[in-house]
């Protein structure tokens, strides 16, 4: 009797420990397959960037100031404002937990999205006026990544600055 009951501890503690181990795994695999789609999402944006030719304005503006490199341009205005649309979505992303934050933050610090802010808000705040009351909450999600998210990770990721592109 005693070994029947040894046996069925056994043989209940390796069923828990094998189904602890499934879900373990299985947990770890959704997390890799968050990170890869995450990684996949936010290239294929810095990809559209190039092929709308936006990549390429952002390196002839140089170290202009980008009011002045526009100046009323409104295909340059544009194209810029195409690196604003993709920093607010992928704000957007990290905020909803859609996009994986060690992925994104991995990739391009929290540095290098506070220096593209500094960049590109005197066109942001442009626009804001620009389109008035409508745009109150436009970018916000790009406003929140740099001046909410950005600071509370800092120290989490490398400091390493990453080119503008």
């Amino acid at each position: 009797m005693e070994i029947d009951l040894v046996i069925s501890v056994v043989g209940a503690t390796v069923g828990l420990f094998s189904v602890a181990c499934s879900v373990w795994f299985s947990a770890k695999q959704l997390t890799l397959n968050r990170k890869t789609k995450t990684l996949e999402y936010v290239t294929g944006q810095f990809d559209r960037l190039a092929q709308l030719g936006a990549r390429l304005e952002l390196r002839k503006m140089g170290s202009q100031n980008i009011l002045d490199y526009t100046a009323g341009d409104a295909e340059k205005t544009q194209k810029l404002l195409e690196y604003v649309y993709v920093f607010n979505r992928i704000g957007t992303g990290i905020f909803t937990g859609a996009l994986s934050e060690d992925a994104v933050f991995n990739l391009w610090t929290p540095k290098w999205f506070e220096g593209h802010w500094r960049r590109f808000e005197p066109l942001i705040a442009q626009e804001r006026k620009r389109r008035g009351e409508e745009a109150r909450g436009a970018y916000v999600f790009f406003d929140w990544l740099v001046k909410e998210k950005c600071p509370s990770v800092a120290g989490k990721y490398p400091q390493k600055l990453a080119t503008t592109q």
